[in-house]
């Protein structure tokens, strides 16, 4: 009984000192500035999931922007279609300078 409830508080414990107050995950209500700040805040506390997570959205932005342009999702398939894994892939140090 005495182990479950160590256990427990352990858990409540962590689960607390896990949460950090100030800095929301990127959500698309936000502003492009809110998410600015957000990222600026969490690379300053070292909150290195969180500022992965903010270029991720932004990369996906911008390559959501990019495939308006129908020859950049004709260069982006037939890279794909090479398969340099063996698989349908694609390695972004490959096509970031197109």
């Amino acid at each position: 009984m005495e182990k479950r409830i160590i256990i427990l508080l352990t858990i409540m414990g962590l689960i607390v000192l896990g949460c950090e107050q100030g800095i929301t995950p990127p959500d698309e209500s936000r502003t492009e500035s809110q998410e600015i700040q957000d990222y600026q805040t969490a690379l300053a506390k070292g909150q290195h999931n969180l500022v992965t997570e903010y270029k991720l959205k932004a990369m996906a932005r911008s390559l959501a922007k990019s495939l308006e342009n129908p020859e950049i999702g004709q260069y982006l398939q037939q890279k794909i279609s090479e398969q340099f894994d063996g698989d349908y892939d694609l390695l972004w140090q490959n096509v970031k300078d197109y």
